[in-house]
């Protein structure tokens, strides 16, 4: 069976901490936020969040009202992202 999830038992010490670094680069970054909200917009254009179940626009509202507590850039348009919703 393959392991998905975290396996920082498998690396050496030198690895484990060069991927906690880099993760966390990624996540200061915020990285995946504006690749989220970016994907969304891009889904707001063509139309496909119309046809979502409720509880899915929800939760996309509720991780979009999350990221906007950012003061950041990001925080900024996804703010602007639940405006468009």
């Amino acid at each position: 069976m393959a392991k998905t999830g975290a396996c920082i038992d498998k690396l050496n010490r030198e690895t484990a901490v060069k991927v906690i670094k880099r993760l966390t680069l990624i996540l200061k970054s915020k990285y995946l936020e504006n690749m989220y909200i970016n994907f969304l917009k891009d889904a707001v254009d063509n139309n496909v969040l119309q046809t979502t179940q409720k509880d899915d626009q929800k939760l996309i509202i509720n991780v979009l009202d999350d990221i906007s507590g950012n003061s950041s850039e990001v925080g900024i348009k996804s703010a602007q992202m639940m405006l468009l919703l």
